[in-house]
């Protein structure tokens, strides 16, 4: 069961699965885990979502449901614990409160997220 959990979550901080079955496939897993995460969602997790939506693969709904679908959970951690990559999560889930996700705000938000990862 926890190495279903480990693939799902994987599918998810990469977002190589429709938002549809994401969602069903979490929907299936418990929401409190014991233990450590199961997930470590990098750098480089969020910048592949966001090349995704600036090529026009993901509409802004979709980037704002997947957000949804990693915010709060307990079983997906942020690389170096970094609350800076939980403060994007958030801003993509919440675009009513933080401004609609466009493609000019999604370039620099992968410019701040590769110059904090050479600071970092």
């Amino acid at each position: 069961m926890e190495q279903n959990r480990k693939n799902i979550l994987k599918k998810l901080v990469s977002l190589s699965w429709s938002i549809e079955k994401l969602s069903k496939e979490l929907g299936k897993l418990d929401w409190d885990i014991d233990g450590d995460s199961s997930m470590i969602m990098t750098y480089a997790h969020l910048i592949n979502v966001l090349e995704k939506y600036i090529d026009g693969s993901l509409t802004n709904k979709e980037i704002e449901s997947w957000a949804n679908l990693v915010e709060c959970r307990e079983d997906i951690s942020f690389q170096a614990n970094d609350d800076f990559l939980n403060d994007i999560i958030y801003q993509l889930a919440n675009p009513e409160l933080e401004g609609k996700t466009t493609k000019n705000k999604a370039q620099d938000l992968i410019g701040t997220i590769k110059s904090k990862a050479k600071m970092g």
